[in-house]
């Protein structure tokens, strides 16, 4: 594979026509540089490997890029050095964005899966899926621009790397949806959210993050709809050759999002419940059971009818009603009238022990004994 391109270079001079700027890149670098510690550092602090992870690959990402633009000054036509300058600044921003997606589904979470549109667990999914995507077209399409492939031209081969800027557009736009149409559904002050977070989502730290989120989000949409019509244009296209609009749009906007993001840090703004509302964990977790509720009563059995003509006996299925026609008069098994209508008055048969009760002189006896017993103590000196 040949160090430079040679008679395929998209100008004249190799991959740039105009003299890039060294001094803008070397401060650019440096600042991409210095945000990448302090973003692990964040991370080790609050307990957000993925998320910081993520967003320092995407700050390394910035920094092989403009690396790559300072040392094209010495070969214009290096392949090498024009593939990692195409590398960090395409790659840099995917991986910013797949950043915010890790946070999206712990916002979700946080407030609860039933005042989302979709399940947190689902939105990562899909946030997911289209990252791959999105990564896999940026690095054929790289490739292909970088050292062709089989005949395949670089205007077709940056197509493709548009096709995978397109799907991170769609996957910042389907974050602005979720987002948009979550922040709108708890507008009604009926829907309260979940009382184990109030601390978090009260705080003025959240309200912040979610401001300096959706400011940052607005950045990269803008950032990568401008790099998609970049490269429609063409290597040799006047977007892609223009060093003023990269510094602005390909250098400072993405860095304006990378600020935003590490000062409204997402771990300093969930706090301890950065770790309960990870999609994976609420998967696990499954949905919450209903409370209990305490019943003073026996279950009823699920053959219960109050109409008790409409029973079942238990060693047949065919309704009483049918097995046997009702009575006229009463239920079933007793008769219509318990109780005989003329009945006798038993007959007073007194034991030998109750006749002796009965009589007068035992009588007299008994009312002997139970005399009133003299007061022990005056009441008056009681008082």
């Amino acid at each position: 594979m040949a160090a430079n391109c040679g008679s395929t270079c998209p100008t004249e001079n190799g991959f740039f026509t105009n003299d890039l700027s060294i001094g803008g890149s070397a401060v650019f670098l440096a600042l991409y540089a210095f945000l990448t510690p302090v973003t692990f550092y964040q991370g080790y602090r609050f307990r957000t490997p993925g998320f910081s992870a993520l967003l320092a690959t995407g700050l390394s990402f910035e920094v092989l890029g403009f690396l790559g633009r300072i040392l094209l000054q010495k070969g214009r036509d290096h392949q090498g050095y024009f593939a990692l300058a195409l590398l960090g600044s395409v790659l840099g921003a995917t991986f910013i964005c797949s950043a915010m997606s890790i946070v999206l589904p712990h916002i979700l979470a946080l407030f609860g899966d039933r005042h989302a549109p979709c399940q947190s667990f689902f939105t990562a999914f899909l946030l997911s899926a289209l990252l791959m995507v999105s990564l896999t077209l940026n690095i054929i399409g790289i490739v292909f621009v970088v050292y062709g492939y089989e005949g395949v031209s670089r205007d077709r081969s940056a197509d493709i790397i548009a096709g995978g800027l397109g799907a991170q557009a769609f996957l910042l736009l389907v974050i602005s949806a979720v987002y948009t149409c979550f922040i709108i559904g708890l507008r009604p002050e009926a829907e309260a959210p979940n009382p184990a977070h109030s601390d978090i989502y009260y705080s003025s730290r959240f309200s912040r993050f979610l401001r300096c989120m959706e400011m940052a989000t607005f950045l990269l949409l803008g950032h990568t709809i401008y790099r998609i019509f970049e490269m429609i244009g063409g290597i040799d296209g006047t977007l892609f050759q223009s060093e003023p609009a990269f510094i602005v749009m390909d250098a400072l906007v993405p860095f304006l999002a990378c600020v935003l993001l590490t000062v409204a840090h997402p771990g300093a703004a969930f706090g301890s419940s950065w770790a309960s509302t990870s999609s994976r964990k609420c998967k696990r977790r499954g949905p919450s059971l209903p409370p209990l509720q305490t019943s003073f009563s026996h279950a009823v059995h699920h053959r219960y009818d109050p109409n008790i003509r409409q029973q079942f006996s238990p060693s047949t299925q065919r309704p009483l009603r049918e097995a046997k026609p009702p009575p006229t008069y009463g239920s079933y098994g007793l008769p219509s009238s318990p109780r005989p209508l003329n009945k006798p008055p038993s007959p007073i048969i007194l034991s030998p022990i109750s006749a002796r009760a009965v009589n007068p002189e035992n009588l007299s006896e008994r009312l002997e004994r139970w005399v009133v017993p003299p007061e022990l103590v005056d009441s008056d000196e009681l008082w």
